[in-house]
């Protein structure tokens, strides 16, 4: 199952996400349990620069840095976006 999903995410991005394509990461942060939601820390912008089966590139400046297809998906700590 979870290689069908992972799949599936990777077609869903297959004209989006290309080498040389900008994103950008926002890093979020978990507020406590009585107050509830997420606060926003700060974001990057970056480039694409290679797609693996399981995982992706990206350059920010001289940092190389790898995500993987569910964060475009997933609301967590790290959200990647397009």
């Amino acid at each position: 199952m979870a290689a069908r999903t992972e799949e599936h995410m990777r077609w869903l991005l297959k004209d989006r996400l290309l080498p040389g394509k900008t994103v950008k990461v926002e890093r979020w942060a978990t507020q406590s349990a009585k107050a509830g939601g997420y606060i926003f820390r700060g974001s990057r912008k970056g480039v694409v620069v290679a797609l693996y089966p399981h995982i992706f590139t990206v350059r920010f400046g001289n940092i190389l840095e790898c995500f993987r297809y569910t964060q475009f998906f997933v609301k967590d700590t790290e959200r990647v976006k397009l």
